[in-house]
């Protein structure tokens, strides 16, 4: 009997080292299953980190270029509106001078060159009173409303794209 009981003992000491042995191997493989996930997890929060570094960075260069843009736009209206006064002296000039003189084609060819700066390259008809703001050339309202309803949606002269708020009026004083 006692060695019926040894050897149900020994036998439930092989089954007990067996499980044990069992246990300890899946207990390793969920540490290391842990520390994958930290390490991803980690990985993570670092890649999340750096996104969140270059949207910043992305916003800061997005407010300097709206800045830059609003800039040029200033710019280009008293540009448009020296080139404006210049042809309006040009043409009091013209109108005041009583005697017109084979010479003046000079100061007709002044008046010419302000007039085709001012008008819309376009439809060459209406006056430039509309700037596209991604690439600040002008255009007249009409002709850049018509692209934004035909959905042609791109400068006229550079094809830069452009949104149905990508554009400004330009107000000639």
């Amino acid at each position: 009997r006692m060695k019926e009981h040894l050897a149900r003992t020994s036998e439930l000491e092989k089954t007990s080292r067996e499980a044990l042995a069992l246990a300890q191997g899946k207990l390793a493989e969920r540490e290391a299953q842990i520390e994958r996930e930290r390490r991803a997890r980690d990985g993570h929060m670092q890649a999340l980190s750096e996104r969140a570094t270059t949207a910043d960075g992305d916003r800061e260069e997005a407010e300097r270029l709206r800045k830059e843009i609003a800039a040029k736009c200033t710019d280009l209206s008293e540009e448009t509106f020296r080139h404006h006064r210049q042809m309006e002296d040009l043409e009091r000039k013209l109108k005041s001078s009583s005697h017109v003189k084979s010479g003046d084609d000079d100061s007709k060819l002044i008046i010419a060159h302000y007039k085709k700066k001012l008008t819309c390259t376009a439809c060459n008809q209406n006056e430039r009173d509309t700037v596209i703001c991604r690439c600040m050339h002008t255009f007249c309202e009409e002709c850049i409303k018509t692209r934004i309803s035909t959905r042609q949606r791109k400068c006229p002269y550079c094809s830069q794209p452009f949104d149905a708020n990508g554009y400004h009026k330009i107000f000639l004083v």
